[in-house]
């Protein structure tokens, strides 16, 4: 996670999007500490201003909790509740949130194309190897790889609004898997995605377009 911060956007922003997907990548559990804000800004070599920015981003979004004092830090935040953009997702189903996904999925596939750098197209191929050798691990381990996956598409996403919508999906998703089937018998759903990794990174608006209908319907999941 280490290295320059791409300049598209703020270096504010664009770290706390870079902190946003460690702690996804690396399933961080809830109250999790990520260290110091010393620490943080050193590993990452930003400047006090650009660091406290992109915490203030994170807070907001109910990303990491700041505590200050002796054992304090910056850690994964708890969020008792489920709010974005002053909706309370408490109450949604997992069906509700796998119609939404379906509909955001082509825009998070059009920006994504848009910003993806072969360096993001390399690291989700490396996803796509991942969810491959998880299928002979187990139903659940291939799904979290999935949800891995999509995430890593989402943060190429600039807006901030679409993303943090989707990412919101995909979190309520994942604590669901209990609430799906994976259709093991559906062999073609990796060829699925390194067709959609490949079209994202051609940015071609009809081959894209074939792609994301291709993977919508050979969905690995469906409702239980």
């Amino acid at each position: 996670m280490s290295g320059p911060i791409a300049p598209r956007v703020s270096r504010a922003e664009a770290l706390a999007t870079r902190l946003e997907a460690e702690i996804s990548a690396d399933a961080l559990q809830p109250g999790q500490r990520l260290g110091t804000k010393s620490e943080l800004r050193e590993r990452f070599g930003v400047a006090a201003g650009t660091f406290n920015e992109a915490m203030r981003i994170m807070v907001i979004r109910g990303v990491v909790d700041a505590r200050p004092g002796p054992g304090g830090g910056v850690f994964v935040a708890r969020r008792p509740e489920r709010t974005i953009l002053n909706l309370d997702w408490s109450r949604s189903t997992l069906g509700d949130c796998a119609e939404l996904r379906a509909v955001l999925e082509p825009a998070i596939c059009r920006h994504a194309a848009a910003a993806a750098t072969p360096a993001d197209i390399a690291a989700l191929t490396g996803l796509v190897d991942q969810m491959e050798a998880a299928r002979a691990a187990g139903e659940q381990d291939y799904l979290r790889a999935n949800w891995r996956f999509h995430g890593r598409v989402a943060r190429l996403v600039d807006s901030v609004p679409l993303r943090s919508v989707y990412l919101t999906l995909i979190d309520l998703l994942a604590r669901g898997l209990d609430d799906f089937a994976f259709e093991d018998e559906d062999r073609d759903a990796i060829a699925v995605h390194r067709e959609l990794v490949a079209a994202i990174g051609a940015g071609e608006d009809e081959r894209l377009d074939r792609a994301v209908a291709a993977h919508m319907a050979r969905s690995p999941l469906q409702s239980a």
